[in-house]
């Protein structure tokens, strides 16, 4: 259970910052890193 919890993180946290990456040149970056911010204190709870 718990290398499957961290290995989702991992991959969670990949997935972010790769988003991140994407939209941090773009002008809708206002309006996602709301969300970034969210899905981390999700991940983070869990």
């Amino acid at each position: 259970w718990r290398f499957v919890k961290i290995s989702s993180s991992n991959f969670l946290t990949i997935t972010i910052l790769s988003l991140y990456e994407k939209v941090k040149s773009n002008e809708t970056l206002k309006s996602t890193l709301p969300l970034i911010i969210m899905i981390f204190i999700y991940v983070i709870e869990i």
